[in-house]
Order: structure tokens, then C-alpha cells, then sequence
């Protein structure tokens, strides 16, 4: 296993192409200790194991900028359409070596291709006056010589627009790839021809990074999704609407099987029919129930024309992994205290519980989306529902209570299935073991101890990542006019927690920069908006700095060191000791931040004190009058 990767913490992290092709074996362990009321160190040991097989990703192969697989073009105007491959497919695997070779077809929507062996070769003319002069166009397909393939191998494919044969009809062009290893795959776009100039429309995922190609479809996960369109301007045409196609829209429609239905997402997203939209996490809860598949629409028509552009983006909901199976049995032993047996004639026993000497086996046999596995994890429940997150060392200490292990398996995109691995009972302690428990408040610790936060950490920590990723994107959105001024704000705020400490100061110099493009001839309502969204989004940058100055005023090593000594040593007087009556008590020391820690929270307090003296000059300025402005 590299060095990089971490194997001490309940979530074992893969990253990308860190195994080669094969079988592998992964397992966990976990040794319990406790001492019994003569001293006898007893053990319960558990054991899982996971089989995990690597195996080769299938190509990704895109044939337009975002993946779009309906877009519209029109004729008999000089439009060109571009078709590359070439530029945006890679091989997951071994995304440096490029694909090695491109197939092409063309027909009509509703035509069957010939079968593999019947071979139709059918290439576009080199001009329209080859139709209807007997020269080969006069059949079906995309240039009249039937459904076929096309001579192009070339890893991109342009031609005028005006070389389709039929207005209004949709042609299908695919195109087939093949990895160096012999590994293939293949893509689909359907252009609608029409007569006129329609704008040249893209929609794209907003970063990229955040949807995943797959044939047909991007996935997405169901979480905040910002979604961004935009316009192919041709040289020489900048000067036509505000960037060469006016305004363009996005719309979203729920698919199921052939049912495509327009959907109201007023309440459940940032931004409909404008150039960005954002689906909050209640848009998935809303309709990802009866919808999995999605198609946004972005439509835009030019200054003084009829034709509209089109591009269409699909996007599918990841399923969690699945087809997997989780099983688990922990058997029952005997120690025996060998010192007990010498003295008596009965031995005394003590029971616990060991792995079985197969050990509990977690095989994830397919996957919906036939991704790979990058994170296995693992914590416990109690009856309650209480979580109890688990770590690798050399003393997991349980709470004294019924718990159900589990595993969990996610996929690449965080996609993620639970499997239930094994139900640990503890064994009722004896009336002498209740005494000295309630002399050593043993007990109390069982009971009251507190699950180990680690893993709730990591979760923060990918999560402020995420909005820090977010945070980039939106300082590129335009803020043109107060619309985007409020929605952008409104995004802002539903990311302002948690942020890393480092990205606080952006979020704030961002809210400065909202203020300073707000219009002050906007109407009232609007100013009122925008008022009410950057005063929620001040409210949550403050949680979260407050969040940081508390877990900055904890973060000593000095201080852990001390206490985790300090916790060694009472341990130890614990076992040996009649009583604690005889243990010296620690006196702690009063902990004072590091200086580090102050220099970071006063940064920040800083910025939000310079913001809020923005804020209120702006609220002066635009909201109140000299009478009711506040002080």
C-alpha cells in the first residue's frame, strides 16, 4: 500500500489509479481489551474482510463541449458543425495515452443502421449540387445514400450545415472509439437541422468536475448542482446581443421511459430561465422519487431571428453501489486464568468474544454505474440510532452497550450502500464486577463515552471542500444586473457554512463585491432581496468563524499530550490500586490559544467587522432614510 494512503482512521481512501488491474483483499481489525475485577486482561477481537476487485473503467467519450446529446443547427446560413471527440474523450485509466482510433455513422432519427455485415459506406457531398443529379443522394441517411458508415476516421468531424440533405428533420451521428488495450465505447449526438441562424447554445456542469459522462447522460449526485449555459460566438459576430446570442435560459423536465414532463422548480431552485442555474438539495428530495433521469434545456433565439437555438443536457441521478454482500458471525471462547486454575480445584472463566477463524467477508459483486470502489467505512449503532464512528488503533473502547456494526461502500461520485456486518451483545457484568465497576466509575465511563469524532471530521472537512470549490465558481459568475446580483448572493449563502478558515476572508471580500455591483435604481423589492440574502449569508459566515474560534481555543498539542498522559497514568492506577482514594489528582493547567490559532481568528474578525461597516453604508444608502438610518 503507498505511503499516502491512511490506513489508521473507520474510512479507508483509495485514490484514483492508486492499484493496478487484479483481486485484491482488504482487511480490518479491531482489538477490544478490558480488565476484569482480578486483573485478568481479557481481549474481543473483530475481523472483516473485503474483497476488492480493480478492473478497467470504460472510455469516456464525448462528442460536444458538456456532453449535450440533442443540439440544434441551422441551414441554408454558413453554420458549421463541430463534432470533437478527439478533444474531450480520454481513457479514465490512462487519461496521458490519447485513443487510438474513431469510427463514424450518420442516419435519421428512426432508421436502422445495416447489419455488421452488410457494409454501407455513406459520406456527405461535397456540395448541395450533387443532390438530385443521379450521382448517389437521392436514398435515405444523413446525405441520401442510406444509414451507413463514414469514411472520416479522423478523431473530429466538421461540414457546413447546409450539406444535410432535409431541413426539419433530425439526423444521428455516432461515433465509436477504442482504446490502445482494445477497450471501446462510443457516443451519440442528435442534431436538429432547421432553416435560418440559430444561435450555437452549450450547457455544461458549473465546475465540470462536479458530473461524470457516462453514455447518454452525465451522473450528478443529489446535492447542490450548479448548472451553466452559454454561446459559441463565431469571429466577428461579439457584437450581436450581449455576447453574440442574447439571453440563454435553462429550463428542467423530468424523463421517465418516453415521458418528458416540464417541471416547477420555483421553490427548489436558484435561477430558472436564466444563464445559471443552481438545483438545491430540495430538488432532489422533491423529485428525485419519481424522476432519476433529468433534461435541461437551454433555448435562445437571436436578435432579429426566428430560428431558436437549442442544447440539451441530460443528467442521471448515481445509484449507490449494489449487488453486494455482507455477512458476519462472532463465536463465543473461553479464557481461562491460568494462575486461578493452579489455586482451585474449578477454574475460573471468563467469556469473550473472537473472530470466527473465517473471517466476516464484504463483496460489492456489481455496480449500477460500473464505477470503481474508492471508500470502504465502518462505525456502529446503537438501539437508539446513535452512530458510534470507529477507528483503527490499538484500543477501541465501545459504550456498555447493544450495537449493530456496519459497513459502508461508496462509489466515486460519494454514491453510497450499507451493509449490516454483525450485532455485538455485551455480556451482563457479576454483582462483584457491578461493585468494583461503581468504586472505579468504570461503569460510568462505559455508558457515557463519547464516539470518536474522527470520521465526523473528514465528513466536514470533504463538505468545506466542496463550498470552497463552489466559492471559485462563483466569483467567475456574471453580476451584471441586480437578478444576477441576488442570485449569485443567494448562492453565496447557502455555501458560507461550513468554509475552510482560509476561504472565510473570499466569502466576505465577495460580499463586498455583491454590495458594490447592487443597483441603487433597482426596484424596491429587488433592494429588499438582496438586503434579506446578504444579511442571512453575514449570519452564516459568522457561525462558522464562531465554529473555528472554538475548535481554534482546542486545538493545543501541549494540552492533548498532557491529557492523553494524564489518562494513561489513571489507567494504570485503575488496575493496580485497591482505590482511587489513594491516586493523586492532576491539577490542568488553563489553556491559552495558540498563537497561531489567535492570529487566524482575528484575521478573520477583522474582515467581517470591515464587511459589516460596507454592509451598513450600503443599507444607509439604499434602504433607510437619513431619519430611520441606523447608528
Amino acid at each position: 500500500m503507498p505511503e499516502t494512503v491512511d490506513t489508521t482512521k473507520g474510512t479507508l481512501y483509495l485514490p484514483p489509479r492508486t492499484l493496478h488491474y487484479g483481486l485484491y483483499s482488504v482487511t480490518v481489525i479491531y482489538n477490544v481489551s478490558m480488565t476484569n475485577e482480578d486483573g485478568v486482561l481479557v481481549w474481543e477481537t473483530i475481523t472483516g474482510e473485503s474483497g476488492v476487485n480493480v478492473g478497467k473503467s470504460d472510455l469516456v467519450v464525448v462528442a460536444v463541449k458538456g456532453g449535450a446529446p440533442r443540439i440544434r443547427r441551422g441551414r441554408p446560413t454558413l453554420q458549421t458543425l463541430n463534432l470533437n471527440p478527439g478533444h474531450f474523450s480520454f481513457d479514465p485509466d490512462y487519461p496521458e495515452i490519447p485513443l487510438v482510433s474513431f469510427t463514424w455513422q450518420c442516419r435519421e432519427e428512426g432508421e436502422e443502421l445495416p447489419s455488421e455485415g452488410e457494409k454501407v459506406t455513406s459520406d456527405p457531398p461535397t456540395s448541395r449540387e450533387e443532390y438530385g443529379t443521379g450521382q448517389g443522394h437521392e436514398g435515405g441517411g444523413c446525405w441520401g445514400q442510406g444509414p451507413g458508415m463514414m469514411s472520416n476516421a479522423s478523431p473530429n468531424f466538421s461540414i457546413s450545415v447546409n450539406l444535410f440533405r432535409t431541413p426539419y428533420i433530425t439526423y444521428k451521428i455516432e461515433v465509436a472509439t477504442r482504446s490502445k488495450d482494445g477497450r471501446t465505447s462510443g457516443t451519440g449526438v442528435e442534431v436538429e437541422v432547421v432553416e435560418g441562424d440559430p444561435p450555437t447554445l452549450t450547457s455544461a456542469c458549473s465546475p465540470p468536475w462536479i458530473c461524470r459522462q457516462v453514455e447518454g447522460a452525465q451522473l450528478v449526485n443529489p446535492q447542490k448542482l450548479i448548472l451553466e449555459s452559454g454561446c459559441v460566438v463565431e469571429a466577428g459576430e461579439e457584437a450581436v446581443g450581449e455576447d453574440g446570442c442574447g439571453k440563454v435560459p435553462l429550463n428542467v423536465a423530468g424523463v421517465a421511459g418516453s415521458l418528458i414532463q416540464p417541471l416547477d422548480g420555483m421553490d427548489v431552485a436558484i435561477g430558472l430561465n436564466q444563464r445559471k442555474l443552481a438545483l438545491l438539495d430540495d430538488f432532489w428530495v422533491k423529485f428525485g422519487s419519481q424522476f432519476r433521469t433529468f433534461d435541461v434545456q437551454v433555448t435562445a433565439t437571436r436578435p432579429g431571428e426566428t430560428s431558436e437555438g437549442l442544447a440539451l443536457q441530460r443528467i442521471r441521478i448515481n445509484e449507490a453501489p449494489v449487488g453486494g454482500t455482507c455477512t458476519a458471525e462472532v463465536m463465543q471462547d473461553i479464557h481461562k486464568d491460568e494462575e486461578e486454575e493452579e489455586e482451585e480445584e474449578g477454574s475460573f472463566e471468563v467469556e469473550v468474544r473472537v473472530g470466527r477463524e473465517e473471517p466476516p467477508t464484504l463483496i460489492v459483486t456489481a455496480l449500477t454505474e460500473g464505477f470503481e470502489i474508492p471508500k470502504y467505512s465502518f462505525f456502529a449503532t446503537t438501539e437508539r440510532g446513535e452512530k458510534v464512528t470507529l477507528t483503527f488503533s490499538s484500543k477501541v473502547i465501545l459504550p456498555y452497550a447493544n450495537l449493530t456494526l456496519w459497513a459502508g461502500v461508496s462509489d466515486q461520485l460519494g454514491a453510497e450502500t450499507l451493509y449490516m456486518t454483525a450485532v455485538v451483545i455485551p455480556l451482563l457484568p457479576s454483582q462483584e464486577l457491578f461493585k468494583e465497576y461503581q468504586t472505579r466509575k468504570t461503569l460510568l465511563k462505559a455508558v457515557n463515552n463519547k464516539a470518536n469524532d474522527e470520521e465526523e471530521e473528514d465528513e466536514s472537512s470533504a463538505t468545506q471542500e466542496k463550498n470552497k470549490d463552489m466559492l471559485s465558481s462563483v466569483d467567475k459568475f456574471s453580476i451584471t444586473s441586480m437578478d444576477e446580483v441576488i442570485q449569485v448572493n443567494n448562492i453565496l449563502g447557502s455555501i458560507a457554512d461550513p468554509l475552510p478558515k482560509e476561504s472565510q476572508e473570499g466569502a466576505v471580500a465577495a460580499l463586498k463585491t455583491l454590495a458594490g455591483a447592487a443597483d441603487s435604481t433597482a426596484p424596491l423589492a429587488q433592494q429588499k432581496d438582496f438586503a434579506a440574502g446578504a444579511l442571512a449569508t453575514t449570519a452564516s459566515l459568522l457561525t462558522g468563524v464562531n465554529k473555528n474560534v472554538k475548535k481554534g481555543n482546542g486545538t493545543s498539542e501541549k494540552r492533548a499530550e498532557k491529557m492523553v498522559a494524564m489518562a494513561r497514568r489513571r489507567l494504570r492506577r485503575s488496575i493496580w490500586n485497591q482505590t482511587e482514594d489513594e491516586e493523586e489528582e492532576e491539577v490542568e493547567e488553563e489553556y491559552l490559544p495558540s498563537e497561531e490559532d489567535e492570529d487566524a481568528n482575528k484575521k478573520v474578525s477583522l474582515t467581517l467587522e470591515s464587511w459589516m461597516v460596507v454592509w451598513w453604508a450600503w443599507v444607509e444608502q439604499h434602504m433607510c432614510s437619513p431619519a430611520t438610518a441606523p447608528l
